[in-house]
């Protein structure tokens, strides 16, 4: 496997955003038996094409560096009684089959003390969502995502995963009376809430409220208002949301960018191809959200991978 004997790669990010793209969204058009489980052969995964490409041949110790220093945990790895080493992506998947229960256990009804169910976005979405709910994949739908996703901390505490450096809303979700309605919810290994909803979206009578996050203000429903859908209860439970919400963009994604500029950038990059939807507003906001904007179908690998 790999280069023998070597120094360590200085540079893994681009294996990394390579390994992503072939574990979430296109591996299996590069010939990759991935199973339900999430989980493929790690010798397979570093002979696809994509990986070769990359020219890095990288070694085991490489890969065991991405998976551990990942700032987001976004893989696992195991070793099977054969000696041979397997690796997934935790979330994020495009691609169909994969079994939700194989790859996070069983579904959820309840948050940790002191969690929050939390999902980031953008004040431009935010009226659709209110009357429309959280689809996942956003306007690209499940083709882009198979489930919302949502962090288990408020913007402002520690957050390995869940969501954007950029977002500018903060939307809290009840996720036990919305389980309790029979909506299923899994926690991923790098602790992403994973949902579904009901054919692709968790409705808005779950959303409890929304916030802007810089300007600690709570958008919905507004102070004073109490002209809440009958469906909507606001709980007292886990699940509150944190009176302090007053943060910097650094609780996701460390690689800031300014929004209009990477939403700029791939609209340029994809206009290459000539890929682009119009009237479909996409935003970048790291190398992560730039490589599965558009799964692999729909735009050049190699002009992902190169969009830094």
């Amino acid at each position: 496997m790999g280069r023998k004997e070597a120094a360590p790669l200085k540079n893994t990010t681009k294996l990394s955003k390579a390994m992503s793209q072939l574990l979430r969204h296109s591996g299996r058009k590069e010939g990759l038996d991935i199973g339900t489980d999430g989980f493929a052969l790690l010798d397979s995964v570093l002979a696809c094409p994509s990986v070769v490409a990359l020219r890095m041949n990288p070694t085991l110790g490489d890969v065991r560096m991405v998976v551990a220093e990942n700032d987001k945990q976004r893989f696992a790895m195991r070793e099977d009684a054969k000696g041979r080493f397997w690796i997934r992506a935790n979330q994020g998947h495009s691609m169909t089959g994969i079994d939700m229960t194989e790859l996070c256990g069983s579904p959820i009804t309840q948050l940790q003390a002191g969690e929050v169910c939390c999902h980031g976005t953008y004040e431009r979405h935010l009226p659709s969502i209110l009357q429309d709910g959280l689809r996942a994949g956003g306007a690209q739908g499940q083709k882009f995502r198979r489930d919302v996703h949502f962090s288990v901390a408020a913007p402002g505490d520690e957050v390995v995963s869940g969501m954007r450096l950029s977002c500018q809303v903060a939307i809290y979700v009840d996720l036990p009376r919305a389980a309790k309605d029979g909506i299923a919810f899994f926690r991923s290994q790098n602790h992403v809430i994973l949902s579904e909803g009901l054919d692709g979206v968790v409705p808005a009578a779950y959303i409890e409220s929304v916030w802007h996050i810089k300007r600690n203000e709570r958008l919905y429903p507004k102070p004073g208002d109490d002209s809440l859908p009958s469906a909507v209860v606001v709980s007292d439970g886990v699940g509150n949301v944190p009176e302090n919400r007053c943060a910097d963009d650094s609780w996701d994604d460390t690689d800031a960018r300014v929004e209009a500029s990477a939403s700029s950038s791939y609209a340029a990059s994809a206009a290459t191809v000539g890929k682009v939807d119009k009237g479909v507003e996409v935003v970048a906001d790291s190398w992560e959200d730039l490589s599965e904007i558009v799964p692999d179908d729909e735009l050049s690998y190699r002009i992902e991978a190169d969009r830094i």
